[in-house]
């Protein structure tokens, strides 16, 4: 299948030297989402759709097809306008507004505590009640998660000496400056016969 079959018009135009191919133009809308890419409505879109069904008279399947959408997704933002007008259709926060059960601050000290007295995280969690990823998270946090984290980081020790030792060679060279010594890992060349 040719890789042209697209949903938008593609011509070619042949030349003696070159083939080009036309580009599809790049439509902009006016303000830019924070919607992701596969996004079928924006806030623009949606609004419209709404329009379209609140003072058009579409049915929902009918200004879901115009849309490209479900029947079910426009009948959610049109539940979503008429409660809460054109502000509703907006992009909303993925983020729960609180934790269902966050862990209460005097556990996770005492997690910590236990922690510091070199408890494993499973006896911790068997004493505090709580359970081993609970506890496992806590540690993290507390930057505990090792029992090597306990302890403290010992400082490198770099010996220097005040001046190089000499070696015998070395010594040899400047007694006898004339032959350097012969290192015995020299393999030999020639024929001892």
């Amino acid at each position: 299948m040719s890789s042209f079959n697209r949903s938008y018009p593609v011509s070619i135009r042949a030349g003696f030297v070159r083939l080009e191919i036309a580009k599809p133009p790049v439509l902009k809308e006016a303000s830019r989402m924070n919607s992701h890419k596969h996004a079928r409505l924006t806030y623009a879109r949606r609004l419209e759709m709404v329009r379209q069904m609140t003072g058009q008279g579409l049915s929902a399947p009918q200004a879901a097809a115009a849309h490209g959408v479900t029947p079910s997704t426009a009948r959610k933002w049109l539940g979503r306008y008429l409660a809460g007008g054109e502000s509703a259709l907006t992009d909303a926060s993925c983020r729960p507004a609180h934790s269902p059960r966050p862990i209460e601050p005097a556990k996770a000290l005492l997690i910590v505590e236990l922690r510091r007295r070199r408890l494993l995280q499973v006896q911790i969690a068997r004493s505090v009640g709580v359970s081993e990823s609970t506890v496992s998270r806590v540690l993290a946090r507390a930057g505990l998660s090792k029992l090597s984290d306990l302890q403290p980081v010992e400082p490198v020790h770099r010996y220097e000496h005040h001046a190089p030792r000499r070696s015998a060679a070395y010594r040899h060279q400047e007694a006898r400056p004339d032959r350097a010594p012969e290192p015995s890992s020299y393999r030999q060349t020639t024929r001892l016969c």
